[in-house]
């Protein structure tokens, strides 16, 4: 079991570190509405991981992987809630002012930890990640359902430190932030982050 802990670890870390939406809304929310709120949403993420590893224990993350009508539908949801998010990235101001901790509300902080584990939970690609890839390191004679919780709890804690030490450093580099072409740029490439895996899930065939 240790070896193939190990191994299931490492793949995870590396998915982790992957940029991509979850990577974006941790940026977004962390730029946003500061330290506390990134926070937040790296918990969000981390709990939307657990989501799934429930999800694949139980069977439903399998129904999404077998069945494509269900697959295609789930799909378009995930897509165009991104490119939403794509479009509230461009369209606000605000968006890449890392605000001083003084300024945080606390509706802020929980509605980044909400839209975070949305983002998460809408990602199909973890769906069929935890039906695909994950059942590879499952130990022979293991308890599937035990085992696959394990490992979620592992990627959910991996996710959790990651984003957690990048809205530290997000909020540590404020001065430079809120510069007007680094807002202005920043506030672009999440929206390009959206909007490209959002692209990418509306377009893609089943």
């Amino acid at each position: 079991m240790l070896g193939h802990l190990l191994g299931f670890t490492a793949v995870a870390f590396l998915l982790t570190i992957t940029p991509g939406p979850d990577t974006a809304m941790v940026l977004r929310q962390t730029l946003t509405h500061g330290r506390r709120a990134g926070f937040a949403a790296a918990v969000g993420v981390a709990l939307g991981l657990v989501g799934w590893g429930v999800a694949a224990a139980i069977g439903l993350a399998a129904l999404l992987a077998s069945s494509a009508q269900v697959y295609t539908v789930f799909r378009w949801i995930c897509g165009i809630y991104l490119v939403v998010m794509a479009i509230q990235s461009l369209r606000s101001r605000s968006a890449t002012v890392v605000p001083d901790a003084s300024q945080v509300q606390v509706h802020g902080v929980l509605a980044s930890g909400r839209a975070a584990l949305i983002t998460s939970l809408l990602n199909p690609k973890l769906g069929v990640f935890f039906v695909a890839f994950l059942p590879e390191f499952i130990p022979h004679g293991a308890s599937v359902p035990t085992t696959t919780l394990l490992f979620a709890g592992v990627q959910s804690m991996l996710a959790l430190a990651w984003y957690t030490g990048m809205a530290a450093v997000v909020t540590r580099a404020r001065d430079f932030l809120n510069r007007d072409r680094v807002q202005r740029a920043l506030r672009q490439a999440t929206a390009a982050v959206f909007l490209g895996f959002g692209a990418r899930l509306l377009t893609e065939r089943a």
